[in-house]
Order: C-alpha cells, then structure tokens, then sequence
C-alpha cells in the first residue's frame, strides 16, 4: 500500500525547527512536501544557516505553483478571507495530491476539514512521534513546553491534557 505525502505548512516547520525536532519528523521514510511559498515564509522567518540546512537535507519537496498558477488562483479565491497565501498554498496541494496535511495553524486545519483533506494537528504529529518510538514521552513533553511558550496560538489546555499523559 502506498503512504500519500505528507505536506507541511509554515507553522508546523517553524515550531519542528524551534525545538529542534524537523529533522527527527522528515527522517520518518515518508514523503514530505511543502510548496514554495511556505518555503519563502521560512526562508524569511529563520536564520540563514538553519534554512541552508534544511534546503540541503533534501527531505522536504517542494511545489511550484508556476504550472498550476490558474487553478491555483481560482481555489484562493474561494479561501483567501479565512488563509494566508501560503496557507491556501499547501491546501491546494494537499487537495490535489491527495495528500495528508500537517499544520499547528488552526484555521487552516478547519479549512482542511471542511475541504474534505485528511489533516493533523501539531499534538497528533507530537504522539505518533511517541507511539513510532521516534521521540520519548520525555522528550516530547519537553518540546511541547518550549513550544507552549513561543507559540501562543496552541490551545494551551489540550496541550497540558498531554503532557498529563504522556508524563504518566
């Protein structure tokens, strides 16, 4: 049975890089894919050399709008009340390539919902880290308090319900 890809968004990429865990996540052995809108958003929001690392770690496809550009603007145009660019860039993507997408923005997850796009939140990529042996319930409770710190868009009960757990 073939894995669809996994496609990421700017959120999700930037809160796996601020603890450090983007590489552990892309050394899984799926296809991960971003588009190049997403990657410009990171190109501007990180350090240089973090962003030359992750361009050269090859792990992280990504999609060009060039040959979709048409399409492309008709499905933002449906979306662009509620999405950045970047965001309605990887749901489009995700929508075409049947893909499963994974965001910590939580407008873009709803989105997704309704689109009909299988799609998974920040805590959800976190336990299957944990149930795939990829990261240890320690190491993922201490993720998700730094992240908890730095991200105040995360919903900071659920994020606590887990570490509960996990610390158990």
């Amino acid at each position: 049975m073939t894995q669809t890809p996994l496609i990421l968004d700017a959120s999700i990429i930037i809160d796996m890089l601020s603890v450090n865990s983007l590489e552990t996540l892309l050394a899984v052995g799926r296809e991960f894919c971003t588009t190049d809108f997403v990657l410009n958003t990171i190109k501007n929001s990180v350090c240089e050399s973090t962003f030359a690392k992750l361009e050269k770690s090859k792990k992280l496809k990504s999609y060009s709008m060039d040959k979709k550009v048409e399409n492309f603007f008709e499905f933002y145009s449906s979306v662009r009340d509620v999405l950045s660019l970047e965001g309605c860039s990887v749901l489009f993507h995700a929508k075409r390539l049947n893909a499963t997408l994974l965001s910590s923005d939580l407008n873009l997850l709803d989105m997704a919902k309704k689109k009909g796009i299988r799609s998974f939140n920040l805590l959800d990529v976190l336990e299957c880290m944990i149930k795939r042996k990829i990261l240890s319930k320690i190491e993922a409770i201490d993720c998700l308090k730094t992240l908890m710190d730095e991200n105040q868009t995360l919903q900071k009960e659920e994020c606590e319900k887990k570490i509960i757990r996990w610390g158990k």
